[in-house]
């Protein structure tokens, strides 16, 4: 159920992040010992992108 609302709230979120920052934003659900991507926004410049 969490997963389906922050699916959902997700999209406008990650799209400001994205529009501030300039890079690739993205929102993963930790799944056992595996995540799952369940929302992405992408950078309008595919070289910013940045994975701590």
């Amino acid at each position: 159920m969490v997963q389906d609302r922050l699916a959902l709230i997700a999209p406008s979120i990650l799209s400001d992040i994205t529009h501030h920052t300039g890079l690739t934003s993205s929102v993963f659900v930790r799944t056992g010992d595996e995540r799952v991507l369940i929302a992405r926004c992408e950078s309008p410049s595919p070289l910013s992108y940045q994975v701590p």
